[in-house]
């Protein structure tokens, strides 16, 4: 069985959608028309089982939507139900001479109107008309009512109405046994709350007795009503204040110096009090006789092992007031329209409430803060550093003396405006996104740090700066602290500082080959050789990773190792046999001599000590201290096994060239024991790799 289709008039969109739920929650196909004339146009479209139309619409009403359908051949047959608010003879007959089937009254009960709905559908609404007629008059209360429907569609509107005010009546009796519950349960609910509202006052003066700010309620006269037991820490008992003004506890010295815009609040901009009166205890000194966050001199009558009282023998409190009305009942729930608008009911002035702060401390505190700001400021503007700071739009919100100096703009001119104004167009993109990236993912890679950075100046010159920054965050916004340094003065110094180091370098390597020039004059058969043993020695360290500045003194010390050898007999140095013990013993002083020619020269490596140890060995046999392993420095290791593996490799006077290849098995055989294994296979990957070969 198809489901019925029923067509909504109504324009309410709120009251059609309830109506729309309630149908199809029923089974029922729901089609919507927000006035007469849409219905119209949806009932030619598709023919309804049934209409259910609001009365008061726009364009066209449910009244003559319901008779042009009616009126209608095809659409005669099709049910009406009528809902409305209105519910008067006249409407009824309006809707009966509609011709509308069933007259539903505002606010429905949902289950009535489902019964009639069901009930209309399944009528026969094709049955021909029982009684035909003309037009009938209905008088009532002296009124007459022409009424144009037949006896038929009389009788069932108007049992349809019966039925609704049955409905209707059903509901009062309801709300009425509803009512007569809820007044069978007033007294024992009134006793109820007014036990509940007793222990709530009880509850609230425990409260307000043991909150530290003392709160107070005073009479229209200024009169103290109440007072908590907080008035104790000035020495006061709460009794003893009753019936005293309120201006007993105040230094009224001080009061003709607070603003009367603090004391005396303004309402719509007007006062409303006497501007001759004590500004402190006008009691007619605002609309609503409000005082808030104003600032008062307290006076202690004595605190006994209670609180500090400052030397001015006063503490400072801070009060917050409001005014207390009581309603007129003779005027209550009328109007009257007054110079601030329209007033409803008169309400009678009877006394102020409001809370008493000891603020003396934070007073105290505040001066405290305001005194360190002031150290603080005056740092900042005494600092040869610009000192800025900026808010998270990027906007300059402090700049210093310093910053004007250096930068050459006033505060006028920055404040407000973005820190781009000082910052190179390459990279203040870079600059954006560092902010950004602090606001959105709270990370930073140069706060905490030191950087070096380029700025610009009024005058368009771009300039090195030193930047140190912070980041910081308050409860509204993120700020960026920044301390500029103006550097080009540090770099100029810096540049000539790296010539002047350079020349020195430069002279450092003619002294030193001077040097080893002497050496080799002296000793003809080892020409080249310290030249030689310093370019293995720097290739082994280089190879080892070691910093540039280490590998430099490696390749000084090395260069001057035998710098010792000048001591020794030229006869000695140049004799082609095997030298007797008492010649080996003049030889083997010569790291001590070089020791003693170097010690003195300042070196930025230390080459006298290696020099004085290139001969140690690393199982502790070698000369002049017989140190072993690690004890030996490094650098003197290194040159070690460098010495030996061109010693080898060369001739001597005392003999010709052994070879390569028997200098890397005396390398590989004694490794370990004569020579630093680390260092020695590093040597023998070099050399058999054919990454290094001596020049010559």
């Amino acid at each position: 069985m198809s489901k019925k289709e029923i067509l909504i008039v109504e324009d309410s969109p709120v009251q059609a959608e309830l109506l729309r739920r309630l149908l199809t929650g029923e089974g029922y196909v729901v089609s919507i028309a927000g006035n007469g004339h849409e219905g119209l146009a949806v009932i030619k479209e598709k023919t309804p089982d049934l209409i259910i139309s609001d009365i008061s619409m726009p364009e066209m009403d449910g009244y003559d939507m319901c008779r042009r359908i009616k009126e209608e051949r095809l659409y005669k047959n099709i049910p009406v139900i009528l809902l409305t608010q209105l519910s008067d003879t006249q409407d009824l007959i309006k809707g009966l001479n509609a011709k509308a089937d069933i007259y539903i009254t505002k606010p429905f009960n949902d289950r009535h109107l489902i019964s009639k709905i069901r009930e209309v559908i399944s009528r026969d609404n094709k049955k021909p008309v029982i009684v035909n007629g003309d037009s009938i008059e209905l008088t009532v209360l002296n009124k007459s009512f022409p009424i144009t429907s037949d006896l038929g569609e009389i009788i069932n509107f108007l049992v349809s109405t019966y039925e609704n005010a049955i409905e209707q009546n059903r509901e009062l009796i309801k709300t009425r046994d509803e009512l007569r519950m809820l007044n069978e349960h007033l007294e024992e609910n009134v006793e109820k709350r007014t036990i509940e509202l007793k222990e709530s006052e009880e509850r609230l003066e425990l409260l307000m007795q043991t909150v530290p700010d003392i709160i107070y309620r005073i009479d229209g006269d200024g009169k103290f009503l109440y007072i908590n037991n907080a008035i104790t820490g000035l020495g006061y008992k709460p009794e003893e204040l009753i019936g005293k003004h309120f201006s007993c506890l105040i230094d009224t010295s001080g009061a003709k110096d607070i603003e009367r815009s603090e004391a005396l609040k303004t309402y719509e901009g007007k006062v409303t009090g006497d501007k001759d009166a004590p500004k402190l205890f006008d009691e007619r000194r605002t609309g609503d006789r409000a005082t808030k966050n104003l600032e008062v001199n307290l006076l202690p009558k004595s605190v006994n092992g209670g609180r500090e009282i400052p030397d001015t023998g006063m503490l400072v409190a801070e009060i917050n007031s409001s005014g207390m009305y009581e309603i007129d009942p003779d005027t209550r729930n009328k109007s009257f329209v007054g110079s601030f608008g329209v007033i409803k009911s008169k309400e009678h002035f009877i006394g102020t409430t409001g809370v008493i702060r000891d603020i003396t401390d934070r007073k105290k505190a505040e001066e405290i803060i305001h005194d360190s700001e002031k150290r603080f400021r005056s740092v900042v503007e005494t600092a040869n550093d610009a000192i800025i700071t900026i808010d998270g739009k990027g906007e300059i919100v402090s700049w210093n003396s310093a910053a004007v100096k250096i930068f050459g703009y006033s505060y006028e001119e920055v404040l407000g405006r973005e820190l781009t104004l000082i910052v190179p167009d390459r990279f203040k993109e870079g600059h954006r996104k560092g902010i950004r990236r602090v606001l959105y993912d709270n990370n930073s890679k140069i706060t905490g740090k030191t950087l070096e950075l380029s700025a610009i100046r009024k005058d368009g010159h771009e300039f090195p700066i030193e930047l140190s920054l912070a980041s910081w965050k308050t409860k509204d916004d993120f700020f960026f602290t920044g301390v500029i340094r103006d550097i080009t003065k540090l770099k100029k110094a810096d540049r000539e500082l790296k010539e002047t180091l350079e020349k020195l370098r430069r002279s450092m390597g003619g002294i030193i080959h001077t040097i080893a020039m002497t050496v080799e004059a002296r000793d003809p058969y080892t020409a080249g050789h310290q030249r030689r043993v310093s370019d293995l020695a720097r290739a082994i360290a280089d190879k080892m990773s070691l910093s540039k500045d280490r590998i430099d003194g490696i390749r000084v010390s090395a260069s001057i190792h035998d710098i010792g050898r000048i001591s020794v007999p030229s006869e000695i140095l140049s004799k082609p046999g095997i030298v007797n013990t008492y010649e080996y013993e003049l030889i083997k002083l010569h790291p001590q001599t070089g020791y003693e020619i170097l010690k003195n020269i300042d070196f930025p490596w230390p080459v006298a000590d290696v020099v004085l140890r290139h001969h140690e060995k690393f199982d502790g046999s070698g000369y002049p201290g017989g140190l072993k392993g690690e004890e030996i420095p490094l650098e003197a290791r290194i040159i070690c096994v460098a010495d030996v593996v061109e010693a080898m490799s060369f001739h001597r006077p005392y003999r010709p060239a052994l070879g390569m290849d028997k200098a890397l098995k005396e390398i590989e055989s004694k490794k370990g024991v004569l020579y630093d294994p680390a260092i020695a296979e590093i040597c023998l990957d070099l050399l058999k790799n054919g990454e290094f070969e001596f020049s010559d």
